[in-house]
């Protein structure tokens, strides 16, 4: 059975995979990664957090929002046993404009001022809701401040495009048709970079994982049968014959 190993956004805490988790069971075993909500930690050593951690056998890596970088190091060190990489609505690096006007709110970011209907707005554009807002804040409340400030510069500096240039595996990328929060050039630039990169437009927001997970999962299968990673589904198999 495959092994999915998911990294979560910018909140670090993996909290909001939980219905995306469970919904992605009858595809393998999945393991959730939680970085440390306490120490300041840039791209590069969070990869160095993360290499102890994975999963051992034949793996898949899936990576959403700020974890995309993160990911695309570590698979660049092409770790044993990792079959293919799940990018979701995240990037290799962000382009100015956007990165000069996001570096705005990174001084407000250790008391996060952000007021929370602009940022569930950002991540969750029409479909959140009043509850959805109230577990954000919840989450990130158990996030330290200069943790928070630290990823928000780490993903606006971050430029990993060499590394995805690297990369020998195939890689799906999931892109967010309403994304207010990476830009929907963030695909193609990482299609121009990887050799073996497929995009797969999703109707939704940021939080595409959270809001799309069944059309996410869905893709995600299709794309892995494709790769041999997964077994061909006998039930599309006796409909196809």
């Amino acid at each position: 059975m495959t092994h999915f190993l998911l990294l979560p956004g910018m909140d670090g805490s993996g909290a909001f995979y939980d219905d995306f988790a469970a919904r992605l069971a009858p595809l393998g075993t999945t393991q959730i990664a939680s970085y440390p909500p306490d120490r300041p930690l840039g791209y590069d050593e969070l990869a160095d957090w993360l290499a102890p951690q994975l999963p051992r056998g034949d793996w898949v890596l899936f990576a959403e929002s700020f974890a995309g970088p993160l990911a695309i190091l570590t698979a660049a060190r092409r770790p044993p046993g990792l079959r293919a990489l799940i990018l979701c609505a995240t990037f290799a690096h962000l382009p100015p404009p956007w990165t000069r006007v996001m570096a705005s709110f990174v001084p407000v970011l250790p008391a996060w001022a952000l007021p929370m209907p602009v940022l569930a707005q950002g991540l969750f554009g029409r479909d959140g809701d009043a509850a959805w807002s109230r577990r954000l804040a919840g989450v990130l409340s158990g996030v330290a401040p200069a943790v928070m400030a630290a990823r928000a510069r780490s993903a606006l500096r971050v430029d990993v495009r060499e590394q995805a240039r690297s990369l020998r595996l195939p890689v799906l990328y999931l892109r967010a048709g309403r994304d207010r929060v990476v830009p929907r050039r963030a695909g193609s630039v990482l299609a121009q970079l990887v050799q073996d990169l497929r995009i797969r437009d999703i109707d939704g927001p940021h939080f595409l994982a959270q809001f799309r997970s069944q059309a996410c999962i869905d893709e995600t299968a299709a794309f892995l049968r494709c790769c041999g990673v997964l077994a061909a589904d006998p039930d599309l198999a006796r409909r196809s014959g």
